[in-house]
């Protein structure tokens, strides 16, 4: 996570997921988390601690966000999902 008040150094943030991850992606402020079963999206802003934005069902093993919306394949179909 970038350090917008000094430049210099970054923040290091672990989380603990009730799930195993099978894959994430970043956008902005927006980390999600999926493996297959569920998802999980959190708002992540320097050194405080993430909040999650939402959890949903999802049996989708590739997916991608952007900006609001999360992207992903559902029976050989793309999806839009706005949160």
């Amino acid at each position: 996570m970038k350090n917008e008040t000094d430049p210099s150094t970054d923040y290091q943030i672990i989380m603990t997921l009730g799930m195993n991850i099978k894959g994430l992606d970043t956008c902005q402020n927006n980390v999600l988390f999926w493996n297959g079963k569920y998802a999980q999206i959190y708002e992540v802003y320097g050194n405080k601690n993430p909040v999650m934005n939402g959890t949903f069902e999802s049996s989708s093993t590739v997916m991608a966000l952007h900006e609001e919306s999360i992207f992903q394949n559902k029976n050989g179909k793309i999806e839009i999902l706005n949160f």
